[in-house]
């Protein structure tokens, strides 16, 4: 029997990034090969949601003794391939240590030194765009740029019959960046679930422990359900149910997209042609010349961190609640 090759992937966060990376993983898995993830532990719950990934590695950056056992527990794996699919000087030494045969990654500050296939990394593509190119690069053969991962869905509370959709009116955090501008404001999504149950929808406001604010601001006065979850894998679960979900540029808005849900993305800071949500049914708003300075969080752009400066995100406050309310019954009636 011939061996399979044995590929590790090195993306440690966010949860967005992992779910765009899921079309050149799964060209990588239809070839037939093992694919490894090596990712930090808060992405753990979205990595196992992917169905092309056999094997999770967790780490700990922060702890020079996970550090230590999850490259021991690596280098005998024995690798045939590793793959950093990040810009930085830590994920590239991590490549190194994973002791792969062959090692490759996106050119990066002279990295091409450090790797022995280093592949051009295009601003102007998407993000799907340049993962994919990258297996191209390494010769595998790719097919579509959707986004895809699987959750098994749980029954939502509510009228039978009545369309059921989502909205996620937090977010814009992660660990190492907040980004509030990213965040529709509550009295956009506030109007918006008024346009929803005006045409008898079953509303449900999503977010975790620390949106509970948010939530409360964007449901006050309405009758929309407010659906606290404890994990990404229980909001998945919810998801998966939904006839229709909007959120800003946050991860949920990735995963119901990933989900094959109609996800309706609003963007300001970040542009949908680098970011947007990529599921079979995803649409992205954004209002062009709103903010002269928008997009100001891009590829190229966001490690200077200017987007943390802003006082007024306008930009997203330009998308208005008709136009993600018209969006929404268009992906219905598809």
């Amino acid at each position: 029997m011939e061996k399979k090759e044995k590929i590790l992937i090195i993306k440690l966060c966010c949860i967005g990034d992992i779910i765009q990376l899921t079309p050149a993983l799964r060209a990588i898995k239809d070839s037939g090969a093992e694919v490894h993830l090596l990712c930090s532990k808060w992405v753990k719950e979205i990595a196992e949601m992917v169905p092309f990934i056999d094997k999770v590695h967790i780490i700990d950056t922060k702890n020079i003794f996970s550090i230590a056992a999850a490259f021991f527990g690596l280098r005998l794996e024995k690798f045939d391939i590793a793959v950093n699919f990040h810009r930085d000087l830590k994920s590239f030494i991590f490549m190194k240590l994973a002791g792969a045969r062959l090692t490759a990654g996106f050119e990066w500050k002279g990295s091409g030194r450090l790797v022995d296939r280093a592949f051009q990394f295009d601003p102007n593509q998407h993000e799907t765009q340049r993962y994919l190119s990258v297996a191209r690069g390494l010769g595998y053969t790719t097919g579509n740029e959707y986004t895809e991962i699987s959750a098994v869905a749980t029954k939502l509370p509510g009228a039978e019959g009545r369309p059921k959709i989502g909205i996620f009116p937090g977010g814009g955090s992660n660990p190492g960046t907040k980004m509030p501008t990213k965040i529709w404001p509550a009295e956009k999504f506030n109007a918006l679930i008024r346009l929803l149950e005006r045409d008898k929808m079953e509303v449900y406001a999503f977010g975790s422990a620390s949106d509970r604010t948010s939530v409360e601001n964007a449901v006050n006065g309405t009758g929309a359900k407010t659906i606290i979850t404890r994990s990404i894998k229980e909001f998945a679960s919810y998801a998966a149910g939904l006839d229709a979900f909007t959120a800003s540029d946050t991860g949920p808005l990735h995963i119901a997209a990933a989900l094959g849900v109609p996800a309706i993305g609003i963007f300001g800071p970040t542009s949908p042609e680098h970011f947007g949500a990529r599921g079979r049914k995803s649409v992205n708003l954004r209002e062009s010349g709103a903010c002269a300075d928008s997009p100001c969080c891009e590829p190229e752009t966001f490690h200077q961190r200017k987007f943390l400066d802003c006082a007024d995100n306008i930009c997203m406050k330009a998308v208005t609640p008709e136009k993600a309310f018209g969006a929404i019954i268009e992906s219905l009636r598809k």
